[in-house]
C-alpha cells in the first residue's frame, strides 16, 4: 500500500518511513506510527502523511484516490461515529485485562452478567475505550432455558433465561472490522457473536444493543423500560450499587478450578483477601 506495508494486528507501519513530515510535530520521529497515532480522524492513503477526509467524502473513496484499499478505511469508517476500534492484540490485551479485575465475579456464571457486563463496560470507558455495545442471548419464552457446560458449577452447567456480555469492535487481519464479545465468565479470549451464541444452547435470539439501549426480544413483555442494564427497569438503587452489591454478593461464592487462566486464578484469590479483610 502505497510507500510501506500496514499491519492491522499491531496498529503499526511494518517499516519506517522515509520521510519525517513534521519536525515541529514530536508525533512524527516515530516513523512507525499511524496517523500520528489517530485514526479517529485521519488515513493515510500515500504510507508517507495523514490526512482527513473532505467533508462529505468517503474515506474509502480517499483511498481509492490514491489506487489503494486499506483497513484503516474501514477502521476510520467506524470510529468517527465514537466507537473505538482495537486491534486484535489490543482487543486480546483488553480481555486480559478485565478478567483480572478482582471485584467482578467471572467465576460465578450462575448470575449476574448484567452487573459483570454493567462493570466492564465502566472499566472500558476509563480505559478511553468507547465499546461497540452489548451482546445479548435469549431463550424461546414458551421453549427450554439458555444453558452451558462450565467447569464453574458443580453440576457442570448453568441456565439462564437471557444472557448478556458487551462487545469491542476489532480490527482483524484481512482490514475488515468485525464485533467481538468481551466474556470471561464464557471465554479465555475475545470471541467473535456467533461463537459466543453457539456455546449457549437453545439460544433463540441474539440482539446487538448500543449502550443505554434496552433489548426487547420477541415474544417477551415489553421490556423497554430501563437504560439495558438488564432486561427491564432499572434497579432502584441505583445501577452501580446494584452491579456492586452483587458482585460483592457473587464473589464469595467463586471457587478455583483447573480451566481458569492464570490471570483469573490471581484475581480471584485477590478477591478472597479483600473481602477476608473487609470481615
Amino acid at each position: 500500500m502505497g510507500a510501506r506495508e500496514y499491519d492491522p494486528s499491531l496498529g503499526r507501519w511494518l517499516s519506517a518511513d522515509t520521510i519525517v513530515p513534521d519536525l515541529a510535530d514530536p508525533q512524527s520521529l516515530n516513523r512507525y506510527s499511524y496517523v500520528s497515532n489517530n485514526p479517529l480522524r485521519y488515513v493515510d492513503p500515500s504510507g508517507h502523511e495523514g490526512e482527513e477526509p473532505p467533508p462529505g467524502v468517503p474515506p474509502e473513496d480517499v483511498c481509492a484516490r490514491h489506487g489503494h484499499s486499506i483497513p484503516s478505511c474501514a477502521w476510520w469508517e467506524h470510529t468517527r461515529s465514537g466507537h473505538t476500534v482495537l486491534t486484535l492484540k489490543e482487543a486480546q490485551e483488553t480481555f486480559e485485562w478485565m478478567a483480572a479485575q478482582p471485584d467482578i465475579a467471572f467465576a460465578y456464571p450462575q448470575d449476574g452478567c448484567y452487573a459483570r457486563a454493567h462493570l466492564m463496560v465502566q472499566r472500558m470507558q476509563d480505559m478511553g475505550i468507547t465499546p461497540a455495545g452489548k451482546a445479548w442471548t435469549f431463550m424461546d419464552p414458551d421453549g427450554d432455558q439458555l444453558w452451558v457446560e462450565t467447569s464453574y458449577a458443580s453440576s457442570g452447567r448453568v441456565e439462564w433465561w437471557y444472557h448478556v456480555a458487551p462487545t469491542v469492535w476489532s480490527l482483524q487481519n484481512n482490514g475488515t472490522i468485525q464485533r467481538m464479545v468481551i466474556d470471561p465468565s464464557l471465554f479465555d479470549e475475545p470471541a467473535t457473536v456467533e461463537e459466543w451464541a453457539d456455546i449457549q444452547h437453545n439460544a433463540a435470539e441474539v440482539i446487538m444493543s448500543d449502550l443505554g439501549e434496552p433489548p426487547n426480544p420477541k415474544g417477551w413483555p415489553d421490556r423497554s423500560g430501563g437504560s439495558g442494564y438488564w432486561p427491564g427497569a432499572d434497579p432502584s438503587e441505583g445501577l452501580d450499587a446494584h452491579a456492586q452489591s452483587t458482585m460483592t454478593r457473587y464473589r464469595k461464592r467463586q471457587s478455583l478450578t483447573p480451566r481458569m487462566s492464570r490471570s483469573l486464578k490471581f484475581a480471584i484469590l485477590k478477591a478472597t483477601r479483600v473481602d477476608q479483610d473487609a470481615d
